[in-house]
């Protein structure tokens, strides 16, 4: 076939307009049927069942007839919207029938009333409407329809629409003493406005059919919309409107049994031409969609190996083991993680029903007590709980290892709230719970010891004052009496008894201010510091001070820096520098020129704090043993003191969470320090 040639026949099978002599065949059949038809009426008149009975069975036979041609004729017509209107007059034909025989007066089903043949006239309309619309929407679209499924789908809804009559699930049609419900009439009106938009579409696709096909299918719709408005002013079974609504149906069957058989029949090579031509189109659009969809699809292929890749590795490298299963219990995925802690060596071992697992495992409460598998973590999923922290006992049954773990649930949904799956997470606690229970048991000791301690400390305080007072009486005595000897005995003894007379005095002195140092370090051991900003230069000036005072005529130089702010308890810091100070202030009493410092440094990024003096000095070997109670160091035997002084600084400073420590050289002095925690 030449080009040319093509183009004539596709412009002749795609007339947009018809001919003239189309619209007077069209207008004399019309005419025709109607004065044939003409005699119904006076039949409706006298007996309205029988000319029921002959219209409906009429429109029953051209429904199956229009069947019968457009199934037969599907092989070379190649037209999907006449099979669908062929297979849509079938069920129409059916639901038709149905109508006529529940009349009243057929005898078929007596019991009956007006309501179900009303209800079957208005599903087959819907029915006859829904299908017309579809075969003007699948005018030009895709490929051809397989049959048979097309067959089967409409006989399928036909049969639920009538089920649904049978069932009395259709709404109420037609009420007795009231007549047609508001549904009925509304239906009426609806289905015309779906047989109007069927015309439309079919005349706005008109190039899909040969021309003379067309006018036929916008008659028939045009008919059955004039049927439907018909219907819609019924007053009675002997009504003309009535009457009306029946012959345009009839007619409108004829003008689609008309359409059919030109479609089909006497002209199938126009609608075949007018096919190749489209199918050329649509094979040439779906080529190009085809190539774009392939495009998509292989770039979606990609992302989504890339995002499986992705979510292996992420699975795979959380230290929690992850379980997915579906709704039905059935394990889908195991990380590495939980796979290690099933001892698992594949995924293949874990994919399995939960009910399963039973074989291998056991699962307790921390108690001992065995969980049944209803209440094991992926059960109370699936029952839809969600929790968090759920703590048990694992036990696998054939190594006999136990693990304690820590199990988080929850079910996974999408955005319509549908369950897809149930995540279950899985923490190996077993090493923090061994921890725990060694930390309690050790928090148990400790606070055993504690306790004992305590009852320890309040019996050596109570010793200590015990026996404080038990020397302070004796002391009190032998100081009392040599001191009244002294006193009685002045002038008349040498010089010699009374020097031993005063060291009598001075030693039981001595021995009280001893008694008192190591009260006052004993009570040190339990006095929690009470912290608050002090300034400790001021308390370095009032220690200097009072320092000065107790010997006036020495020469000593006091270098204390300003505004040096710590957090601690005042009396306790007092006492720190009083010691820090007074013992500066002994070993430089060899000094004509003594220069004692006060002041802040860094050492090792911490502040700290200091007393310098160019005293006597000592030995790097010593310096540990300076702040041990009752040491003194080689050559420092001249100056007074027991001893306990430096000890109390360090317990002191311990006590607000800080250190001492000092430096110093022989002849050249020393320097102590010492640091303050910060406030808990």
């Amino acid at each position: 076939m030449t080009e040319s040639h093509e183009q004539t026949l596709s412009s002749k099978a795609a007339d947009p307009l018809p001919p003239s002599s189309t619209l007077c065949g069209l207008l004399f059949r019309f005419v025709l049927g109607a004065l044939l038809l003409a005699p119904l009426f006076p039949l409706s008149k006298h007996n309205y069942l029988l000319f029921h009975t002959i219209v409906e069975m009429l429109s029953v036979a051209v429904a199956v007839t229009i069947f019968s041609v457009g199934w037969n004729a599907r092989s070379f017509a190649r037209n999907n919207a006449l099979l669908v209107i062929a297979c849509t007059f079938l069920v129409v034909a059916g639901i038709d029938l149905l109508h006529t025989l529940t009349y009243r007066g057929m005898g078929v089903f007596p019991a009956w009333g007006p309501n179900p043949p009303t209800q079957f006239w208005i599903a087959a309309r819907y029915f006859q409407s829904a299908g017309l619309l579809a075969a003007a929407l699948l005018l030009g679209r895709g490929r051809s329809l397989h049959a048979f499924p097309v067959l089967a789908g409409t006989l399928g809804a036909g049969a639920v629409l009538a089920a649904s009559i049978f069932l009395g699930a259709f709404p109420d049609c037609f009420l007795v003493g009231k007549g047609l419900t508001p549904y009925k009439v509304g239906s009426e009106f609806f289905i015309s406005g779906l047989l109007t938009a069927a015309g439309i579409i079919f005349w706005r696709r008109r190039k899909q059919f040969a021309s003379n096909i067309v006018p036929l299918l916008v008659g028939s719709l045009a008919l059955t919309v004039c049927s439907e408005m018909s219907f819609t002013l019924y007053a009675g079974v002997y009504g003309f409107f009535n009457y009306l609504g029946h012959i345009f149906k009839f007619l409108s069957l004829i003008l689609i049994y008309q359409a059919l058989i030109k479609g089909s029949l006497r002209h199938p090579y126009q609608n075949l031409f007018a096919d190749l031509v489209q199918a050329k189109v649509q094979a040439e659009e779906a080529s190009r969609a085809k190539s774009e969809y392939l495009a998509k699809m292989s770039h979606a292929l990609e992302e989504r190996g890339r995002l499986l890749e992705q979510f292996d590795a992420v699975m795979n490298n959380v230290i929690e083991g992850i379980v997915i299963s579906d709704f039905d219990g059935n394990i889908q995925t195991m990380n590495r993680a939980a796979l290690k802690m099933h001892d698992f060596e594949s995924l293949e071992q874990g994919r399995k029903h939960l009910n399963r697992f039973q074989k291998d495992f056991e699962l307790f409460e921390l108690d001992g007590g065995m969980l049944p598998i209803g209440q094991w973590p992926l059960s109370r999923i699936l029952r839809g709980e969600r929790f968090t922290d759920f703590e048990a006992c694992l036990l696998n049954r054939k190594t006999g290892k136990r693990r304690i773990a820590s199990y988080n649930g929850t079910l996974v949904r999408d955005k319509s709230g549908g369950v897809i799956l149930a995540v279950v997470t899985i923490r190996d606690i077993t090493n923090r719970k061994r921890s725990e229970e060694e930390i309690r048991k050790l928090n148990a000791e400790l606070k055993k010891r504690a306790v004992e301690l305590e009852g320890a400390n309040q019996e050596l305080e109570a010793f200590n004052y015990t026996v404080a007072h038990d020397l302070r009486k004796p002391l009190t005595v032998i100081s009392g009496y040599s001191q009244v000897i002294r006193d009685m005995s002045a002038g008349t003894v040498n010089e010699k008894w009374t020097a031993y007379l005063q060291k009598i005095h001075d030693g039981t002195q001595r021995m009280s201010q001893l008694i008192d140092a190591l009260l006052n370090f004993s009570r040190l051991a339990r006095v929690e510091p009470q912290r608050e900003k002090i300034d400790l230069s001021a308390v370095a000036r009032a220690a200097a001070r009072e320092l000065k005072l107790s010997e006036p005529e020495r020469r000593v130089e006091f270098g204390i820096s300003e505004r040096v702010f710590v957090d601690g308890d005042a009396n306790l810091l007092r006492v720190v520098l009083d010691n820090l100070l007074g013992n500066a202030w002994k070993y430089t009493g060899v000094r004509e020129e003594a220069v004692i410092e006060f002041g802040t440094t860094e050492v090792e990024g911490t502040p700290a704090c200091f007393v310098r003096d160019n005293g006597v000095g000592f030995t790097m070997e010593e310096a540990e043993k300076l702040f041990l109670p009752f040491e003194r160091l080689r050559g420092t035997r001249d100056f007074k003191g027991f001893g306990i002084g430096l000890a109390t600084v360090e317990r002191i400073v311990r006590h607000h969470g800080g250190r001492a420590w000092a430096e110093g050289e022989p002849g050249k002095g020393a320097t102590f320090y010492f640091t303050l925690g910060q406030k808990s």
